[in-house]
């Protein structure tokens, strides 16, 4: 299956997105025999090279995606710092719901931020924060979350981070 990149872009270029199905149809016009396994294995190659990208399954697209940068408020660097001060050998990522503020129809009155972090720190990382005082939980239940910590403007829960979670470093802080 050796088609030239440029001309199965050229073939796309003035859609968006294109199905697998569409994808298919344009080989099976130069190799009239291509099982779908064989197109599977030749986009997850044009992926790994970059010059595709998956949008969803079975859908591409030839612009690529954009990465995902949140942004890093004061108040979430204060905690991450608070906490990385106290337990420097931790591993920890902190994260806000306002990021899905994006995505959501509804806008919620409160902001949640969220501290994972080991799980042998977590009752320290609670202590901490709540020395400091934040409104901070440990793992709270729907209905802690209810009544709880909907009704504040701003709290911070404290989970544990997940093993081999992947993380990235934003200016100077760890987030998912």
């Amino acid at each position: 299956m050796r088609t030239n990149i440029n001309e199965f872009q050229a073939a796309f270029r003035d859609k968006p997105i294109v199905s697998e199905a569409a994808i298919l149809e344009f080989f099976r016009r130069e190799h009239p025999g291509l099982k779908l396994p064989t197109l599977r294995w030749r986009l997850f190659e044009l992926r790994r090279k970059g010059e595709i990208a998956r949008i969803a399954r079975g859908f591409y697209s030839f612009q690529p995606l954009k990465p995902f940068r949140p942004e890093i408020s004061s108040v979430l660097k204060r905690i991450y710092h608070e906490l990385k001060g106290e337990l420097p050998y931790s591993d920890l990522c902190v994260w806000s719901t306002a990021w899905l503020d994006s995505l959501i129809v509804h806008q919620p009155a409160s902001k949640i931020i969220i501290a994972e972090t080991e799980k042998v720190a977590v009752q320290k990382s609670f202590a901490i924060l709540h020395g400091h005082g934040r409104a901070s939980f440990i793992e709270p239940t729907e209905k802690e979350i209810q009544f709880y910590i909907l009704p504040t403007q701003e709290s911070v829960v404290v989970r544990p981070l997940m093993p081999r979670s992947p993380v990235m470093h934003l200016e100077g802080v760890v987030v998912p």
